[in-house]
């Protein structure tokens, strides 16, 4: 019986604690900023994550953002393919990037040449309130095979929390 419970508390525990980290990624079916994109294709090539080493989650500070590539394919965006929601109620408003990548484009290499991924920095405008705001940061691509664009895009998002 101490054993049952004791696994039941541990798997409880497990569970509060994963649905409380700082990378939540949903599953609905319309996901603001990824209407272009199929829902196949979203966090399937490629995934977003803010590692926790590169982040303060300080409102106000830049949030680096780590992007891997679990496809065959090469994928490339532009920083007009990034985009920054903040979450209020239960909708989604848009806000600015105030960091500008100055590559041209940026390449998410296939995961088969051992790719490193790519590290992408951004700078949302937000007015601190004293309270935790929730980002969902997501980024459109096109894959590209040879060298030579697709016409598949592909998509992933990742929800953020900072604080004051």
């Amino acid at each position: 019986m101490k054993t049952s419970l004791r696994l039941g508390i541990l798997i409880l525990a497990i569970a509060f604690v994963t649905s409380c980290s700082q990378n939540r990624v949903g599953n609905e079916t319309a996901i603001i900023g990824l209407e272009d994109v199929k829902a196949s294709e979203v966090n399937t090539r490629i995934r977003i994550t803010a590692p926790v080493g590169y982040n303060t989650f300080k409102i106000n500070d830049l949030v680096a953002l780590d992007i891997q590539n679990y496809s065959d394919q090469q994928v490339r965006f532009t920083n007009n393919d990034i985009h920054i929601f903040i979450e209020m109620g239960d909708e989604w408003s848009e806000t600015k990037n105030n960091f500008y990548e100055t590559r041209p484009f940026i390449v998410v290499g296939a995961k088969s040449l051992d790719n490193l991924g790519a590290l992408v920095v951004i700078s949302p405008t937000l007015s601190n309130q004293g309270i935790p705001i929730i980002l969902r940061i997501d980024i459109v691509g096109i894959v590209y095979r040879n060298d030579k664009p697709t016409s598949i895009k592909t998509g992933a998002y990742v929800d953020v929390t900072l604080y004051p």
